[in-house]
C-alpha cells in the first residue's frame, strides 16, 4: 500500500471509531419527522398546525420537545396555543335570610344578592364538619324583589363522602341570573337537617372554549358490589390530555357520585377529582346533568367510578372524552418546506419571542397547515448525525490533521523524487 493511501485510511479510521465510541447528545435525538404541508401564502404569515393523537402518544406529555424545522435543520419558532379562554370568577358572602326546616326534614333558606341586579350562576354552601357522609339533592329558586318564584334548577345535587376516597362538592350552578333574591331548598341527610351554616354567592363569566372528542374504547366494566360502585376503564389508545367526561345514561332519575382517576398501567391510579351526575324527568320538568370538567391530565387510561349505594346500577350505554385542542402556530414563507419533529424526552422546551406576538391574536381562526405520514428516524442516523452536529470542533479538527498529513507526505515525497533526479 502507498504511504498516501495508509495515512488517509488510517485517518479515516480513528473519525469512524471516534464517532462510534462517543456519546450522542440527547438532546438532538429525535425519533419522529413528519412534514407540514402549507396553504398556500401570498407572503410571510401565521399558519396553525393542528396537533393530532399520533403526536401526542410519541411526544413528551409537556410537549416540549416539539420542533418545527427547515429540511436543513433550521428552527423555525412557534407556540403551541390552546383554545380556551378560562371564566373569571368571583364570590360575595350572603345573608341566610328566613331559615327554616319543613315537615320533610329538608332546610329551606333565602339569599340576598343585593341590589344592581347583580350576576350570578352558583351557590357554594358551607357546611358544618359534623356531617361526615351526606348526598342531599338541593332545589334553586329565583325571584326579583316582590316578585314570584321561578325553579332555576331542580335536580341540584351536593355530597360530602369518606372512605377508600374522600370527595366533596357543596356548590350548585343554575343558568346566570340578575334576581336579587334566591331560595334554596337542600334535603335530609339520613333523615336529618343539614347543618347548612352559610352561603357564597359565585359571579362567574362565561369561559370560550373549543373541545373536540378523544377517542377511547371502554375496555372494563367492573361491578363492585362490596362497594356498590361501578367501574368504567377507558383506554385513549396512548398519553393524551383530556379534561371533561360525559356519560350517556338510559335512566331517567337519578342522583350519583362520580369519582374520577387516571392511569398509565391500569394498576396503579392518581385522583384527579369528583362530581355528580343527576337527571329528573317527571313529565312537568326535565333536567339532566350527566358530564364534569375534571384539571386536565395526560394518561393512557381513565377510570370513572360510580357511587350507587343501595340503587342499582346505572344502565350506561356509553363515556366519551373531550379536549381543549391545540395547535402549532408558526410563521410560514412561501415556497419553503417545513417538517415537525419530536420524540425526545430529554429535550428542553423552546423560548421565542413569537410567544408575546401570537398571544394578541386572540381566538382568531389562521391558515390551517397538515401533517403528512410518519418518519421514524432510524437510530443510527439519529446517533451519528446528532454526535456530528454537536462536535464541530472535532470534525473540522480531524479535517485539518488529514490535510497536514497529506501535505506533509507530498513533501517528503516531492523530496525523493528530487533526489533521485539528481543522483541520475
Amino acid at each position: 500500500m502507498r504511504p498516501v493511501a495508509v495515512v488517509f485510511a488510517l485517518v479515516l479510521a480513528a473519525a469512524g471509531v471516534a464517532a462510534a465510541q462517543a456519546p450522542p447528545r440527547a438532546s438532538d435525538v429525535w425519533a419522529f419527522r413528519r412534514p407540514i404541508a402549507v396553504p398556500t401564502l401570498a407572503q410571510p404569515g401565521f399558519v396553525e398546525l393542528a396537533i393530532d393523537g399520533d403526536v401526542y402518544r410519541e411526544a413528551t406529555a409537556s410537549l416540549q420537545d416539539l420542533r418545527v424545522r427547515e429540511p436543513g435543520g433550521a428552527d423555525v419558532a412557534y407556540v403551541v396555543r390552546r383554545h380556551e379562554r378560562r371564566a373569571a370568577e368571583a364570590t360575595r358572602d350572603a345573608r341566610l335570610h328566613d331559615l327554616v326546616t319543613t315537615s320533610e326534614r329538608a332546610v329551606r333558606f333565602v339569599l340576598d344578592a343585593g341590589s344592581g341586579r347583580i350576576l350570578h350562576n352558583r351557590v357554594r354552601l358551607a357546611i358544618a364538619d359534623e356531617a361526615k357522609n351526606f348526598r342531599v339533592p338541593v332545589r334553586v329558586e329565583t325571584a326579583d324583589e316582590g316578585g314570584r318564584w321561578q325553579v332555576a334548577r331542580e335536580a341540584g345535587f351536593i355530597y360530602r363522602v369518606e372512605g377508600d376516597t374522600r370527595a366533596a362538592d357543596t356548590s350548585v350552578s343554575y343558568p346566570t341570573s340578575t334576581a336579587r333574591r334566591l331560595r334554596l331548598t337542600v334535603g335530609p341527610a339520613d333523615g336529618q337537617p343539614l347543618p347548612v351554616t352559610g352561603a357564597r354567592l359565585v359571579i362567574a363569566t362565561a369561559a370560550e372554549r373549543r373541545e373536540e372528542a378523544v377517542t377511547a374504547t371502554l375496555v372494563a366494566r367492573e361491578e363492585d358490589t362490596a362497594r356498590r360502585t361501578t367501574r368504567l376503564v377507558l383506554d385513549l389508545g396512548g398519553r393524551r390530555p383530556v379534561d371533561r367526561v360525559e356519560l350517556d345514561v338510559s335512566d331517567r332519575n337519578f342522583h350519583r357520585v362520580v369519582l374520577i382517576e387516571a392511569g398509565d398501567d391500569r394498576t396503579q391510579w392518581r385522583w384527579l377529582g369528583s362530581c355528580s351526575i343527576s337527571a329528573v324527568d317527571t313529565g312537568r320538568l326535565r333536567e339532566r346533568l350527566t358530564g364534569t370538567r375534571f384539571p386536565e391530565t395526560t394518561a393512557r387510561y381513565i377510570r370513572v367510578s360510580i357511587e350507587n349505594l343501595d340503587d342499582r346500577p346505572l344502565g350506561i350505554t356509553a363515556v366519551r372524552l373531550f379536549a381543549v385542542p391545540r395547535t402549532l402556530v408558526f410563521t410560514a414563507v412561501p415556497t419553503h418546506r417545513y417538517v415537525l419533529e419530536y420524540g425526545n424526552p430529554s429535550a428542553a422546551m423552546p423560548r421565542y419571542d413569537l410567544a408575546r406576538t401570537v398571544a394578541y391574536l386572540g381566538d382568531d381562526r389562521l391558515p390551517a397547515a397538515t401533517l403528512g405520514p410518519i418518519e421514524r428516524v432510524p437510530a443510527a442516523a439519529r446517533r451519528t448525525s446528532a454526535w456530528i452536529a454537536s462536535q464541530p470542533v472535532l470534525m473540522w479538527a480531524t479535517m485539518a490533521m488529514a490535510m497536514l498529513a497529506l501535505a506533509g507526505l507530498l513533501w517528503r515525497m516531492s523530496r525523493g523524487v528530487r533526489y533521485t533526479q539528481e543522483g541520475s
